[in-house]
């Protein structure tokens, strides 16, 4: 896989159930609310644009402390 993938969706729209077969991928870390975006928002020096395996790595590393 070369970047994140983000789910989104209006209520009762399915992404819940999409979310939780994902996550069945031993390679997939998911989160079940947007509560990382603040993180990311503030934190564009260290993430920056993704295009780089050690941005994505810092970002999914601290997807724990979130």
């Amino acid at each position: 896989m070369e970047g994140p993938i983000f789910v989104v969706g209006c209520d009762r729209s399915g992404t819940s159930l999409l979310t939780v077969m994902l996550d069945q991928s031993p390679t997939l870390k998911m989160i079940f609310e947007a509560g990382f975006l603040p993180r990311l928002v503030e934190h564009t020096s260290v993430y920056g644009d993704f295009s780089e395996p050690r941005q994505r790595w810092y970002f999914v590393r601290d997807l724990g402390s979130c």
